[in-house]
């Protein structure tokens, strides 16, 4: 009979063991998922007062949008730089929206800058949008200048408008240095 109760106790201890397995299966899974919860909540901005992210303001309050004439297009083009809460938070871009010849609209991607520079004018008759790019590491910046009519080409614009351009650029940002590049994106 003696051997019968071990047995029974080393049984239950077996079965204990697996119960705590699952118990603690189950404890390090809820520990997860609130780390998990914990983690997203961190990246998320502080709202104590009223909800008013950068994103929000600018397109709800449209404080970010000019009205612009330009060159080969009939009507004003609309521009709309706002924090896009997707990519900006990464990179800390800022979308730039151009509409709308012929209901069309396009999205650009742009570190923020003033709009002097966004919509910079090479030439009365060349319509251009600025995009920009930078790296804090590298203290280096690339420039993406946009002719926004096909029938233009990147040649259209003479070297030494792009060169003062880069120099308007590094005064407004100073202790970058600035490479710039000519592309048709047209409607």
């Amino acid at each position: 009979m003696r051997k019968k109760a071990r047995r029974n106790k080393k049984a239950a201890a077996v079965q204990i063991k697996k119960d705590n397995f699952l118990r603690n299966a189950a404890a390090w899974f809820t520990v997860f998922v609130i780390l998990d919860f914990a983690v997203i909540m961190s990246t998320m901005k502080d709202t104590a007062g009223p909800i008013t992210t950068e994103a929000i303001q600018s397109e709800v309050f449209t404080q970010n949008i000019k009205s612009e004439k330009m060159a080969a297009f009939e009507e004003k083009l609309e521009f709309q730089l706002y924090y896009d809460s997707v990519i900006g938070p990464a990179t800390g871009m800022h979308s730039l929206k151009v509409c709308c010849p012929d209901g069309l609209v396009k999205e650009y991607y742009t570190y923020k800058m003033p709009w002097e520079l966004i919509l910079y004018k090479f030439s009365a008759t060349i319509p251009t949008v600025a995009l920009f790019e930078k790296n804090d590491d590298k203290k280096e910046g690339k420039i993406k200048i946009l002719i926004l009519d096909p029938k233009v080409q990147s040649t259209d614009i003479k070297q030494s408008d792009i060169l003062m351009f880069i120099k308007k650029t590094g005064d407004y940002l100073p202790g970058y240095s600035w490479q710039a590049d000519v592309f048709t994106e047209g409607f």
